[in-house]
């Protein structure tokens, strides 16, 4: 089963693996504009799901504090340079009730070039 990542206009990425790459390149899992080339990763670790940053600067996810990597739960919103993706871990279906929740990305750092 897929991590579902969506976005607030409701757009959904389903990626059937363990390591999503998120970013601006156009070869990364998810590419939206605004992120680094290779802005996170959100990967599987031993049955818990992470998003780590790919450079220096700093990944949010839920009610954590910004920092290097993030722990995440099913239905957190993940903060990256503005953008928010609510991630959806293969467990828990994408039409699951709460994917119809607002998404707001807390403000982070824009990204550096």
């Amino acid at each position: 089963m897929p991590v579902t990542l969506q976005l607030p206009t409701g757009q959904t990425f389903q990626i059937p693996k363990d390591e999503v790459i998120i970013g601006s390149d156009r070869g990364c899992d998810v590419c939206l504009p605004g992120l680094n080339p290779q802005h996170a990763r959100i990967r599987k670790m031993i049955n818990r799901w992470l998003v780590e940053s790919l450079g220096d600067w700093s990944v949010q996810a839920g009610s954590t504090e910004p920092g290097k990597t993030c722990w995440l739960k099913s239905g957190d919103v993940v903060a990256l340079a503005g953008n928010g993706l609510r991630f959806w871990p293969p467990e828990v279906p994408a039409t699951h009730p709460s994917c119809d929740a607002p998404i707001e990305a807390k403000q982070s750092p824009p990204a550096t070039q």
